[in-house]
This record gives C-alpha cells, structure tokens and sequence, in this order.
C-alpha cells in the first residue's frame, strides 16, 4: 500500500502546528479547566480497567440445557438491561436531552484521549477508538498474527475509513517486522453515487492511494449484502484465502438500543458468509457484536463457533463501558466443510448466557455511574485519567511500538527554484530513491518540505489545480488529494507554512 499527502487536516487547532505544513480550519475554543470526580469513582474505574474477557469452555466440556429454561434466563437478563437502559431514555425523551447525555458519556469514557495520545507520543498518524481497540486485540492475542510463514494476509469487512489497517501495519512493524503482509479491505464505496453519505466514513485518506486493495463487490457499492456464492467463489479465485479476516461493522441504533442485536444481525450474518468462504484452514477470524438475548442471535453465535478450535469474547478498554460492544475471537479456523452439524448443539446455550451475564452486569454498573455523573448537581467534565491511560499503554506493550517505515525512512527535500510541479517531482523520486531492502507492503509518506512550490499558490490555484479536491465522488484523471469536507469548511481554510512569519502567512492565504 502506498499513501501520499499534501496536508494534513485540523478542524481546530490554535496550537503551532508540528508539522511543517498544515492546514487550519476556523479556530479552537479555550478549553475550560474543571474538577474531575472521575478518579474518585471506585466502580467506573473498575469497570474500565478490569480485563472484561469471557473464555468459552471447549465443545466436550459443555452440558446440555433444556431450551425453554434457556430462554427464559436470557428474558430475565434482557429485561434487568432494559430498567437501566429505560432510564436512560427518560434522560433522552427530548434532543436537547440527548445532546447532554451523549455529552455526558464522552465525559465519563475514561479513555477518550487514548488516540490523541497515541497520536503525540507514539507517532501514530490514523488513530481513532477502533485503531486503539485493534490494538488491543492484537496484544491480547498474540495467535491472531502468529504463523510460521513468512507471509501474511489479512481481510478487513465493513472496514471505513481504515484504522484497523492502520493499526495492523503498527503492530508488524513493530513486532514482526520480517514479515511479508498483504491485505485487501471492503467498505461502502464513498465514490459510488448510489450510496449515501450519512452510510459511510467519508475520509478517504487510506483509500486513496490503495484502490486496488479495497474490494467493492459485483456492483461496485461495497454493499456486502451482495456478496452471494458465486461472487465469493470468483474473489476467492481472484485474491486467494486469508490468515486473518477482520469485521467491524455495525448498524445505527444510537437512539433505541433495544433494536441494536435484531438490526445487527443481518451483517453479523453477511460478515461471518464472507469470513467462512475467504479464511485460511488454521485462520482466526474477529467480529464484532452485541447482545445475544435473542434465540436466533444465539443460534447465529453458537453455528460460528462450531467452525473453530478456540473463542474468546472480548471487550477493549476503549469500547465504552456503558454500550454492548464487543468482539467475538475466534482462532483456528477448521474449514469452511467442516462437518459441524453435530457440535453445534454441543456447545450449549448456558457458555453463552454465562457470557452474557459477565457482561451484562459491567454494562449495568457502568450505565448506574453515567447516570450518577449525569444528575451529579456539580457535573464535572472531561475526565483525564491517566491511571487508565497508563494501564491500556501497558496492555499494547506501547513501550515496543516504533515509528512505521512509511513515516521514517523517507524524506525527499523540493528544489525551490524547480520549475515542474513539485508534486510530480515528488512522485518520481519517491520511486527512484527508495532504499535498498525495504519490503514492498511498508507504505511510505512523501513528506513535502517547506519549500515545495505549492505553497506559494493561492487557495483558488490550489483548488484549480487539483491540489485541493472536495467532491461527493472521485473525478476523472489525476486527484493529488481527496478531502471529503464541506465547501463551508473549505473556503475558511488557511494554508500555514512553519517557515514564515505571521505578516508573510497573511499574504499567502
């Protein structure tokens, strides 16, 4: 894979940038100091910083349980859920009160600032949530990326904008940096007109310059929905079987939680028919999920583990405590012909209401606190705590992570007095000087240095050629670079070059 950036985005930012060129949209708000309770709270931060983790026992080691006494614990757990959750929906009966409470929430997650850490200390330039709980994962279980070959492929479904991408090639690079990976990826197509675009992640910062990597399906929408057996069949022979398949989708439910596990389960189902036709005999397989009340999500769970040697179910520390999320692990993949039928009964719904117990109750506990915080008459706000900081740094091993080569091996310094575009030039020395030995899968960033002639142009030079593009679908021809933003935003950008002062600044924006 291979990235190429002109700017870099920041909506607010009245810091001096670090970067030598950076591009500043409107102006940040003073950030108002106050009084976090957060530390304070013995069970919230228990709740964050436990391992939440529910190992499932073996297939042999299982017991039966009759149906309808299964069903009738699952009600129960449900219904305890939904006293909590249903008073969080009287905090929410208006909009004005749901602003507040997802205000609230942000307030009381203990490690929202894990990605700008992330970020400032460890050199890591795509983070989010996801790339933080990717990270994780892939700490926890080290058998995820673990093989004797050489070689390596990965699958990411329902992956927009990218960041569990972004977080594998940390990992690789910084502990296995022998090893040769490919990977290939499915999101929603932000080019394709018949999508919308409040159903996808319209960064395009890791698509751009990867195309070919990224798998959009028989009608080039990315809807995965489409992916029947002979489309699969045809990929299959197309791109070959995979170590590791990824899926991180998910459904909005934001405003009724209660529909969340029926909304879902359509994708977990369309996720996990693309994972059992394209994984590795011995392949792992993530997939994200939610509750599994429900009898048919509970049959749903119960077939996937049948095709698998070990699962685990498994909550990271930057999924936030009061939701359901969570991540179902599942390792050594036994074939997609596996004859299961017989297991499948074997694994007994009583490992999965166990499952859903563990995390029912921390989910419970944490909802309790957020809405202590909430009613708190002396609500504090953003919490900084960095115990819990600490503790997921630890749990990545965040000691060994090292800058990628893409970010460190590879500066190309612009002749100012060049006469062709300074863009092209840069493209061409990329490829004629990259160093001897460097694995083709490392992705290198061209960094354009202070004196690359574009920063000399106008805003309306920069847009009219191609520097710039703001577009609901890639255009034809040569896109240098691809912000999807809006026109509102654009027209208040200002180019900021570090190597001037504020007069010279003025006159170039």
């Amino acid at each position: 894979m291979r990235f190429f950036h002109l700017a870099r985005i920041s909506i607010s930012s009245s810091q001096k940038p670090r970067k030598p060129l950076q591009c500043a949209i409107g102006a940040a708000r003073p950030a108002r100091k106050r009084q976090c309770s957060f530390p304070n709270d013995p069970i919230m931060f228990e709740v964050c910083s436990s391992i939440k983790e529910f190992h499932f026992r073996s297939i042999e080691d299982s017991t039966e349980e009759k149906p309808d006494a299964v069903s009738k614990d699952f009600r129960k757990l449900k219904s305890s859920l939904l006293d909590y959750q249903e008073r969080v929906h009287e905090v929410c009966s208006t909009s004005e009160g749901k602003v507040e409470w997802r205000q609230n929430t942000r307030n009381t997650h203990g490690l929202s600032r894990a990605p700008k850490v992330m970020r400032r200390y460890y050199n890591c330039e795509w983070t989010s949530q996801a790339f933080c709980k990717f990270l994780e994962i892939l700490a926890r279980y080290p058998s995820l990326t673990n093989n004797t070959k050489n070689s390596f492929k990965s699958f990411h479904i329902c992956e927009g904008p990218g960041h569990f991408i972004a977080a594998l090639d940390l990992h690789f690079c910084s502990h296995q940096p022998h090893v040769h990976w490919k990977w290939n990826a499915n999101t929603l197509n932000p080019y394709h007109e018949g999508n919308k675009a409040s159903d996808m992640f319209l960064n395009d910062s890791l698509m751009i310059g990867n195309l070919q990597n990224w798998v959009f399906g028989p009608e080039d929408d990315g809807d995965i929905f489409k992916f029947d057996g002979q489309y699969l069949q045809e990929l299959k022979e197309k791109i070959g079987t995979f170590d590791l398949i990824t899926a991180d989708g998910s459904s909005y439910t934001r405003d009724d939680p209660g529909r969340q596990e029926s909304e879902t389960l359509p994708l977990l189902k369309a996720e996990a028919n693309v994972a059992l036709s394209l994984l590795n005999q011995g392949g792992n397989f993530v997939l994200k999920h939610y509750t599994c009340y429900n009898e048919e999500t509970r049959e749903f769970l119960l077939w996937i583990l049948s095709f698998f040697m070990d699962f685990y179910d498994f909550k990271p520390m930057c999924s936030k405590s009061g939701n359901s999320e969570r991540y179902l692990i599942c390792l050594n993949f036994k074939g997609r012909h596996f004859d299961c039928n017989k297991f499948a009964r074997r694994i007994d719904s009583h490992e999965l209401f166990l499952c859903e117990s563990f995390f029912t109750q921390l989910q419970k506990e944490a909802i309790w606190a957020n809405l202590r915080h909430f009613h708190s008459p002396a609500r504090p706000g953003p919490k900084n705590d960095g115990k819990l900081i600490r503790i997921f740094l630890e749990r990545i091993n965040a000691t060994k992570l090292r800058r990628t080569v893409r970010e460190s091996q590879l500066s190309i310094d612009i002749d100012a007095d060049e006469q062709s575009n300074s863009v092209e030039t840069a493209r061409d020395s990329f490829h004629q000087n990259l160093p001897d030995g460097v694995p083709s899968r490392y992705a290198f960033s061209i960094v354009l240095l202070g004196n690359a002639d574009f920063l000399r142009m106008s805003r309306k030079e920069l847009i009219d050629q191609k520097i710039f593009v703001f577009s609901p679908k890639k255009e034809d021809g040569c896109v240098r670079s691809s912000l999807f933003t809006s026109p509102v935003l654009l027209h208040s950008a200002t180019l900021i070059d570090d190597t001037v002062g504020p007069s010279q600044r003025e006159k170039r924006s």
